[in-house]
């Protein structure tokens, strides 16, 4: 549940990190920047800042975004308040779309009191852990005047992506239905 009076206080900041393969967690992020090195382009940053003013004002707390150059289709969340979006999904997702792959992944920094780095917008061994950063990333685009089937429609775009496997695939359906309801 997100506290009432927590001002926000979104910060967007190019960090040296890349894409990280499947829904398996890296050991560290540090780890994972140095395996992983090279950012996007000011084209896919200033996207991303649009779609993350969407949601200035919403109650959150402070987080970094940055977008790593990757075509495959993903976000990240490290404890912290690091989000990671990957070129790709820069590149696929509206700018509504893209404000709803950073509230989800804001409700793992929110929600997730054993966030478990990175976490995936794509999924996790634990599709609960997923479900509940939908919840609270669908009230915070609520906030801000942005009905949750936006989150639904960015959902259902990343899933198609040939680059989720079978098993996120079956756990973003799995989500996708529940926010459907």
């Amino acid at each position: 549940m997100i506290k009432p009076g927590v001002r926000v206080t979104l910060v967007l900041a190019m960090l040296g990190l890349m894409f990280g393969v499947g829904c398996s967690p890296a050991p560290t992020q540090s780890a994972w920047v140095r395996s992983n090195g090279g950012l996007a382009g000011k084209q896919e940053f200033a996207k991303a800042q649009v779609a993350l003013a969407l949601l200035s004002g919403a109650e959150t707390q402070a987080i970094q975004v940055s977008v790593i150059n990757s075509d495959a289709v993903g976000a990240y969340a490290w404890p912290g308040g690091n989000v990671y979006l990957t070129r790709g999904l820069v590149e696929l997702l509206d700018r509504q779309e893209l404000a709803a792959a950073l509230a989800h992944e804001i409700g793992h920094l929110i929600a997730d009191q054993t966030l478990n780095p990175p976490s995936s917008l794509r999924g996790t061994s634990d599709n609960r852990s997923e479900i509940s950063a939908d919840a609270v990333g669908a009230q915070l685009l609520g906030k801000r005047g942005i009905k949750r089937d936006v989150l639904v429609s960015m959902l259902r775009k990343v899933c198609c992506c040939p680059s989720v496997n079978s098993s996120c695939r079956r756990a973003m359906l799995e989500r996708i239905e529940i926010l459907s309801r």
